[in-house]
């Protein structure tokens, strides 16, 4: 059994079908999404669905991490504890020293708070990757590239972008965003927006100090609890406290917070997902319904990019002739969609000049 993906399992077969829906709707002889041919221009058929596809994929790729990020956890989270047990029953022997690590201990410290920011940042992905795929399917007026959760504006009537009222397509728009925001619901109070702050506090500040604390109701006799306000610094959280330390502390294992974050995650991705899919058949039996707007994606020229080449660089290896490139027939198809054949390179050349 697939320890990981077991776990994420209920979201993978939705995912999956808003993905086979997508790719079966690539023309490979026009380019991109066929039914957006009438209002929207070759490249950025090509570019959005293309782009909804990589979605699918990134948010199955990322549920599937975090539960691999939680069970290591845990393994090491338990392995810590029986290695505190066993100093402590001798310590009266070590002295001073006896909680000094060995490098296995050390090491494993080090993996365990790699696979804490891990989870976080995995899941905190798949709302984001959600919400790209939302804004796509139901062809919202904003840009889709660089979307996150919060540019559907859940605690709002409706999101930027979509359409003026009286105009039937809104009513779809409004009705995915709403199977959404039902889901997330389905969770405890505010746990979306704790996500959010503990993604960032441990991606983009310092990280919040951690307790270990002794308590007989716990398998394993410690209770290693995660904080409730983690976008609050160390020395804030006690302020606001009363100057209490653990005053800030959840009252629950940190595995078991991660374990429901997981879960809450999965049930919306597999609800969300199973809403898109449902848009995304109604938009293609009325393809004038919804149009897919220019700008989720307004510029094509201008296309990012750095002048790094690299610490040691070299040259990529020459193919051999007569060689062949294996694939996967969905990326072959989304390459034949794409129309990069050498024929049509000059095209995407003129293309990718445009303002």
């Amino acid at each position: 059994m697939d320890l990981y993906r077991d776990t994420a399992r209920l979201a993978l077969l939705p995912l999956s079908a808003v993905h086979e829906a997508i790719l079966s709707d690539l023309d490979p002889q026009a380019g991109g999404v066929s039914w957006w041919a009438g209002h929207l221009d070759t490249p950025r058929r090509i570019l959005i669905g293309d782009y909804l596809l990589s979605l699918t994929r990134s948010t199955e790729d990322n549920l599937v991490e975090a539960a691999m990020h939680v069970h290591r956890f845990s393994e090491a989270q338990e392995a810590e504890t029986q290695w505190f047990k066993r100093r402590a029953l001798t310590r009266s022997l070590r002295g001073e020293r006896w909680l000094d690590p060995d490098r296995e201990t050390a090491n494993r410290r080090v993996e365990a708070e790699a696979h804490l920011g891990g989870f976080f940042r995995a899941v905190g992905s798949v709302m984001d990757n959600l919400a790209g795929l939302v804004i796509g399917v139901a062809g919202l007026s904003t840009k889709i590239v660089r979307a996150d959760i919060s540019h559907l504006s859940l605690d709002k009537p409706s999101p930027k972008g979509a359409l003026p009222d009286g105009l039937p397509g809104r009513a779809v728009q409004l009705e995915l965003i709403g199977e959404l925001k039902a889901a997330i619901n389905d969770g405890p109070e505010d746990w979306l927006p704790w996500l959010d702050h503990m993604r960032n506090t441990l991606v983009h500040r310092a990280r919040r100090l951690t307790f270990s604390l002794q308590d007989p109701r716990q398998p394993s006799g410690f209770l290693h609890p995660l904080c409730q306000a983690p976008d609050w610094t160390d020395a804030e959280a006690i302020a606001r406290s009363g100057g209490r330390p653990l005053a800030d502390c959840l009252t629950e294992d940190a595995t078991v917070t991660m374990q429901g974050a997981l879960l809450t995650a999965v049930n919306v991705t597999r609800l969300c997902a199973s809403a898109a899919a449902r848009t995304w058949a109604e938009r293609r039996t009325k393809p004038d319904l919804i149009m897919q707007p220019q700008q989720q994606w307004p510029q094509l020229a201008n296309g990012r990019q750095t002048n790094f080449q690299g610490w040691d660089p070299g040259r990529l290896p020459k193919l051999v002739p007569n060689s062949s490139l294996l694939i996967h027939p969905s990326r072959a198809r989304r390459i034949q969609a794409g129309l990069f054949s050498n024929e049509s390179r000059p095209q995407w050349s003129a293309w990718l000049r445009e303002s």
